[in-house]
């Protein structure tokens, strides 16, 4: 699979949009994603902090979490205060980024990261076919840590996956 390289005007572009959008749908908030299983319900919540945008969009910057996620808030984010990694990473994240910004509405499994790929993090993936949000267990809730262009079937163990039959949202206050 080829992506498109972006200029870090474009890749700003996005990364404004969708922190509009984790803005609207999910910063200070937590998700409780209830999978089912041959009758067999489980919860798993995940928070959505501010500080976790960053990650999402793959890009580096001198700016860390909060602060980087302010800026944009507060529009002063130039391309002066990103880098896009080299390696596509940044492309490959922003392909996804618009889709996974409802991943309250969207998912349809959730389940253990199968570690099949050597330099990704996380613990769980929720998503769908096509795109999955990686979620990272932190204190003892999850926090998203990855957006990835993927069948979520190919990165999840399948005795651990479950269809997402409910997905509850609230503030974290």
């Amino acid at each position: 699979m080829s992506i498109r390289r972006l200029s870090k005007v474009e890749a700003l572009r996005q990364i404004y949009s969708c922190a509009a959008l984790y803005d609207k749908n999910l910063a200070g908030r937590s998700l409780l994603f209830v999978g089912s299983i041959d009758n067999n319900a489980e919860a798993y919540e995940a928070a959505f902090y501010p500080r976790n945008f960053l990650h999402l969009t793959g890009v580096i910057s001198r700016l860390k979490g909060d602060r980087f996620y302010r800026a944009l808030r507060e529009n002063r984010m130039t391309i002066d205060d990103i880098t896009l990694a080299v390696d596509g990473t940044t492309e490959q994240k922003l392909a996804v980024l618009p889709r996974l910004m409802s991943i309250h509405q969207t998912a349809r499994m959730i389940g253990e990261y199968n570690h099949s790929r050597p330099l990704l993090i996380a613990d769980k993936f929720a998503g769908t076919t096509t795109t999955a949000m990686g979620l990272t267990l932190v204190n003892d809730i999850y926090q998203p840590s990855s957006a990835l262009q993927v069948d979520i079937r190919a990165i999840t163990a399948k005795a651990t996956r479950r269809r997402v039959i409910a997905i509850l949202i609230k503030e974290q206050s």
